[in-house]
């Protein structure tokens, strides 16, 4: 369920929430998304798509609760180590699912009414009963305990943390694509950095990047893009090596790529800006524009997860796997927690190690605030594709967002741009603020 439309396996990745950041020209009023490039929430398509969104997580949150009731209760007789690994699972998506409605719905954190307001409810049953909203801090606490409760029943009984390995087709070895002990703890970076406790999100960050290297976990190199299938299309250009949790969605190049070939004109409808893309990048030789972007002029558009036209090719690409947490995103919420509790030296340590990654620009200041511009900056240019950036613009409450799909221009944000309304379903059903 978490690779439908409604949420990963295209709205709150590549699709919507990437319109939301500015990356891509719609040029269609036809289209889904259209509005989004100046962040408009008001038409009836726009409306339902936020619906769909809401509606469609909250049921995915509705299953995992029904699975740590049914682990608790154990009527199935599940021994301690399939219990504990399939119950931190499920807490870890609970928590998960609950801080993407928090970061979509709930109006910046740094705001008064990012502090005030009452918009999203925590659900932890099955039930239908209503559930009153609460605070962003008060999410956060829940799904900060979730977070703790997973880290510790999956610490001892997931094989990628404990080196434990079972004969069973339940709790199988491997769990790189899992929600699985590391990537737990990439999302507590994510969520601490989100509430500033920037020593807390620097420590979970640290501890991935440094079991990264014994997990397989590394950055796309030149040699990955040395494989080629007949086509002459990079095989790993969705940098499968880099992630920590993934989710199998065999459509989402597909989604994009009819975007792009759909509509008056080829390539008009959702594309990339030619003449904007590039300079995203501190270095024409940056291996993301390499690897992610296909076409050129007014019909560049994001290959990333581009699967091969030829049956004979499939065998030669990777699982079509959408990132959700990933390499890259580690070494920018370590830079941001070191720069805030660590020191600028570190700072710079960590984003020139993925700089250099990517054979990017290398940043050299030592001024806190231009290295935490330069670090929202490798969000944009590392996150296309995730539904990651606007996330991030939203969580500093950036004042403008620069327009990746023009020539030139921002969009001047202010709080109701930032947070789409809720479902009147909600309203209509008793939620209030």
């Amino acid at each position: 369920e978490l690779n439908t439309n409604e949420l990963y396996g295209r709205n709150l990745t590549a699709g919507a929430l990437d319109v939301m950041g500015q990356y891509y020209s719609v040029a269609s009023s036809s289209h889904a998304f259209y509005n989004y490039g100046g962040l408009v929430y008001t038409g009836n398509d726009e409306k339902a798509l936020f619906d769909n969104m809401w509606q469609k997580c909250y049921a995915v949150i509705a299953c995992c609760n029904t699975i740590i009731e049914k682990c608790d209760e154990n009527k199935a007789g599940l021994s301690p180590v399939w219990k504990g690994s399939i119950k931190g699972e499920a807490l870890a998506l609970r928590a998960m699912l609950h801080f993407d409605m928090l970061r979509l719905f709930q109006p910046p954190y740094l705001t008064e009414e990012g502090k005030t307001q009452k918009r999203i409810p925590y659900k932890t049953d099955f039930g239908m009963e209503f559930t009153p909203s609460s605070s962003s801090d008060e999410i956060l606490g829940y799904l900060i305990g979730d977070l703790e409760r997973a880290e510790k029943l999956l610490k001892d009984t997931d094989p990628i943390s404990s080196g434990k390995t079972y004969n069973t087709t339940v709790l199988k070895s491997e769990r790189k694509y899992k929600m699985n002990y590391y990537a737990v703890k990439a999302l507590q970076a994510r969520v601490y950095l989100f509430k500033g406790e920037y020593k807390a999100a620097y420590d979970a960050a640290m501890e991935v990047i440094g079991a990264a290297e014994n997990l397989g976990i590394r950055f796309l190199t030149n040699e990955d893009l040395g494989s080629t299938d007949s086509g002459n299309n990079y095989v790993n250009r969705s940098c499968p090596m880099e992630n920590i949790f993934g989710l199998l969605v065999d459509e989402l190049g597909d989604y994009i790529e009819e975007d792009h070939t759909t509509g008056n004109s080829y390539y008009e409808r959702f594309r990339l800006q030619s003449t904007r893309y590039p300079k995203f990048y501190s270095s024409t030789g940056d291996i993301r524009i390499t690897a992610w972007k296909k076409g050129s002029g007014s019909r560049m558009y994001l290959a990333k997860y581009e699967r091969p036209t030829l049956k004979k090719d499939l065998a030669l690409f990777p699982r079509p796997v959408v990132s959700m947490l990933k390499l890259g995103e580690m070494y920018l919420i370590a830079a941001e927690g070191a720069v805030e509790s660590v020191s600028t030296g570190e700072a710079i340590r960590l984003l020139n190690i993925l700089q250099q990654s990517r054979n990017g620009g290398i940043f050299t200041s030592d001024d806190k605030e231009a290295i935490i511009s330069e670090i929202l900056k490798e969000y944009r240019r590392e996150m296309i594709g995730d539904g990651q950036v606007f996330y991030a613009y939203k969580r500093r409450n950036v004042p403008e967002i620069e327009k990746g799909y023009a020539t030139s221009g921002v969009i001047t944000m202010s709080v109701e741009k930032y947070t789409p309304d809720i479902p009147t379903t909600e309203f209509d059903g008793g939620r209030t603020y």
